[in-house]
C-alpha cells in the first residue's frame, strides 16, 4: 500500500534542497524518480533504502550517497503518514 505525507506541512527548505542535490548525484534512475516523488508527498523511503544497496543487478550507490539517502529517508519517516494523497496541488 502506497504511503503519503503532506509535503507542505512537513518538508522544510533544507530537506527539499538536499533532495534536489541528490537527484543529480544518484546514478540509479529508480531512486532519482522516487526522490522527485518525495516532492509530491509520496513516501518512497522504503523503496529508496532497498534500492540504494544495489538490488536486481543494479549497481549500488556509493557509501557517501547511501549515507545521504539514508538521512533523507529517516527524515521522511518522521512525517505523519496518510494512506491517500494529501498534498496540496
Amino acid at each position: 500500500m502506497q504511503k503519503y505525507f503532506n509535503r507542505h506541512a512537513h518538508m522544510d527548505d533544507e530537506t527539499r534542497h538536499e533532495i534536489l542535490v541528490l537527484t543529480n548525484e544518484v546514478e540509479n534512475w529508480s531512486i532519482r524518480n522516487w526522490l522527485y516523488g518525495l516532492f509530491d508527498g509520496f513516501n518512497y523511503a522504503n523503496d529508496i533504502r532497498k534500492e540504494m544497496v544495489g538490488t536486481d543487478g543494479d549497481k549500488p550507490e556509493s557509501p557517501e550517497i547511501q549515507g545521504k539517502l539514508a538521512k533523507i529517508c529517516a527524515v521522511i519517516e518522521t512525517y505523519q503518514v496518510a494512506h491517500e494523497d494529501v498534498t496540496e496541488h
